[in-house]
């Protein structure tokens, strides 16, 4: 048989763990929007830099040429520029900065 006391601690732990549990869902629920977003963003640089590497490959194994800048439209619209020794990405971050990758 239980004390009361001991039921008491029992149910005090109960209400402390599912309030902890409330402020841990909440939390990851603030989160979430945020995650998807940068999951989303690095997916569209991932396609991006897949592009960069691309070219690159053509420019230094096949000799391609290209202009100074092409545009590109999908997954965002973004610009390639090239250089003596590297080609750069440069694409919209949000709606006030613009970010740019190198190979």
């Amino acid at each position: 048989m239980k004390l009361k006391r001991e039921s008491g601690f029992i149910l005090y732990e109960c209400l402390i763990s599912l309030i902890i549990l409330g402020v841990v869902l909440s939390t990851l629920l603030q989160m979430l929007p945020n995650l998807l977003m940068a999951r989303h963003q690095l997916t569209q640089e991932q396609l991006i830099f897949n592009q960069i590497y691309q070219l690159k490959d053509e420019l230094l194994y096949q000799q391609k040429t290209f202009p100074d800048t092409l545009y590109f439209d999908s997954p965002l619209p973004y610009k390639i520029t090239f250089s003596p020794h590297q080609v750069c990405a440069h694409y919209p971050l949000g709606a006030t900065y613009e970010k740019t990758l190198c190979l």
